[in-house]
């Protein structure tokens, strides 16, 4: 949601973060929508509870797209500015 978020804007995932409230609870019920359905959703998605170990295994694998997207984005400005200034 983040990277889609910054998609060809060439503006940090976080930037403005504050202002985009709407984009913050829906990025938060998705989060709980996640954990509801893993954690107690067992027969009708034939799911099973993770340990909080494999929650953070998860969380941080995951979190690793992210930081390459702004990593991307950042790489990318950088292109550019020096393009300008050559």
């Amino acid at each position: 949601m983040f990277n889609v978020k910054a998609f060809a804007s060439g503006k940090s995932a976080f930037s403005m973060l504050r202002n985009c409230k709407i984009f913050l609870f829906i990025a938060a019920c998705v989060l709980a929508g996640q954990v509801i359905i893993v954690e107690f959703g067992g027969k009708i998605f034939q799911t099973v509870p993770l340990q909080l170990i494999d929650w953070i295994k998860i969380i941080g694998g995951t979190g690793l797209v992210l930081l390459f997207g702004e990593f991307i984005r950042m790489a990318s400005k950088l292109k550019i500015y020096k393009s300008l200034v050559n």
